[in-house]
């Protein structure tokens, strides 16, 4: 079972005050700074400030380069902003399993849809659960 997604939320409310809040955590020192830069990110997202978010999800991975989540979150904002970069970030994260047990279910969801659009584009049907493509394996 994966882990439990402690980000907030940012639907609803004032997204300017989020921000501001998101980026104050961000000047902290803390051991979960990246996940800080994470969900400054998302709140950026969430308000159309794409450069914004790709500088933001680019500090998270520079201080936790292994974190497949945030490899996922870069895939999402480049491809939501369609941006050169969007393509190369896809073919990284096609490589990720679903079940992968350090995603969380808000990657999981984010992985998922990525991988769908990215197998529209190419004309391909999108992986099963454990992320194969063989046909046999779809249903």
């Amino acid at each position: 079972m994966g882990e439990v997604d402690h980000r907030p939320q940012t639907d609803g409310g004032n997204a300017t005050e989020a921000e501001k809040y998101a980026a104050d955590a961000t000047k902290l020192e803390h051991p979960n700074r990246a996940n800080f830069y994470d969900t400054l990110a998302t709140v950026q997202e969430k308000s159309g400030q794409w450069a914004r978010a790709a500088d933001s999800i680019r500090r998270a991975l520079e201080l936790d380069p292994s974190n497949l989540g945030f490899q996922i979150h870069r895939a999402a904002i480049l491809s939501a902003a369609e941006v050169p970069q969007a393509k190369q970030a896809l073919e990284a994260v096609e490589e990720i399993r679903p079940d992968d047990p350090r995603l969380t279910d808000t990657d999981r969801k984010r992985l998922k849809s990525l991988l769908e659009k990215a197998a529209a584009g190419k004309g391909q049907r999108s992986p099963d659960a454990r992320g194969c493509r063989h046909p046999r394996h779809l249903g």
